[in-house]
């Protein structure tokens, strides 16, 4: 395949994505009994993201000075799915320069991996040839996957011979001085529970200043309280509810998500970590030390240019120069053809 018979082809799928006859109630539904994370609303939202970045425009600006021909090797992509189509933007590096693929699907795909792959076939019949669905991934030239932390040693140990690009999972964080507005604390909450908040981009952490009122916050989010009635997030909102209160741990409960003072960045499903600070330089010293995060926000506009300045990424919308933990999958793929 050419290069810009590559980017038709996306551009063509990219059309699908907002196709009533493709994605309609009963599509969305099928995938929700499959994976209940992967509910109507955040698979189409999903969905919208991605086919902003499908456009002609977008694709060739992206990928100009980049090899154009076909390549001869194989990449192993092994799908995570923590979000609806996590991985997509990997399949799309590895097929937009010319790769073979190998796919080792989740089964908390929930089949969306697979209904892109079809889709491909039809715009682009060609695909059929460079996409393969495998159990195990076998003569593979490269690797890219998202390993979690107990198990990224055994992928090092078994694809350590091979170029890979092994992503570690990272985490976001906001900070507040206390003068953000309603709209602000309500783009927070936004971010917080998009996913319900199991995206790299999803704040689980907010750095408070000593005396900060989390009423206004509440406030704030409270129109994100339907999803106490989801039941897998009910759930996890009540095991913690009741171990912070058999344990007597400090925190604060608004009947659909529980804040609680904590050292790590990461926190549980249903949960928002929080540290209090006195000086935000002193702040900004100490998070430059944390290699685990990954999006730092900031609202108010006393606040937000100094995120801005950092290295940390601040736009919550991805896009397609957008990479996990920095690491340019198209130079990768490009140094390894």
């Amino acid at each position: 395949m050419t290069k810009n018979q590559r980017i038709e082809a996306f551009v063509n799928l990219g059309k699908l994505f907002t196709c009533p006859n493709e994605i309609n109630e009963h599509f969305l539904n099928r995938i929700y009994h499959q994976n209940p994370w992967f509910t109507p609303e955040n698979t189409l939202f999903r969905l919208n993201q991605i086919s902003s970045w499908l456009t002609e425009s977008s694709l060739s600006n992206w990928i100009e000075g980049y090899p154009a021909e076909d390549s001869e090797k194989t990449v192993g992509l092994i799908i995570h799915e923590n979000i609806p189509l996590a991985s997509f933007h990997d399949l799309l590096c590895c097929l937009i320069l010319g790769f073979n693929v190998q796919i080792k699907i989740s089964n908390k795909d929930a089949g969306l991996t697979r209904f892109i792959i079809e889709k491909l076939y039809e715009v682009a019949p060609e695909f059929q040839h460079k996409i393969k669905n495998v159990d195990f991934l076998k003569k593979t030239d490269l690797i890219i996957a998202a390993p979690n932390k107990t198990s990224i040693e055994h992928f090092k140990y078994y694809f350590g011979k091979k170029p890979h690009l092994l992503r570690r999972r990272k985490h976001s964080a906001a900070i507040l001085n206390g003068k953000e507005n309603q709209e602000d604390l309500k783009k927070l909450g936004t971010n917080i529970f998009t996913y319900f908040g199991l995206s790299s981009s999803s704040v689980s952490k907010v750095y408070v200043p000593a005396d900060y009122d989390f009423k206004l916050f509440f406030e704030a989010v409270k129109d994100w309280a339907y999803l106490i009635d989801h039941f897998k997030y009910k759930n996890n909102y009540e095991y913690r509810k009741s171990v912070y209160l058999l344990n007597r741990d400090k925190h604060y409960d608004n009947g659909f998500l529980l804040v609680k003072p904590d050292f790590q960045i990461a926190s549980p499903l249903a949960v928002l970590h929080y540290a209090q600070y006195k000086d935000i330089h002193t702040l900004f010293g100490e998070l430059e030390k944390h290699k685990n995060l990954e999006y730092l926000f900031a609202y108010d506009k006393e606040t937000l240019p100094l995120v801005n300045k950092s290295h940390f990424k601040s736009n919550p919308r991805p896009s397609l120069e957008d990479y996990g933990d920095d690491i340019n999958t198209l130079e990768f793929l490009t140094n390894n053809r």
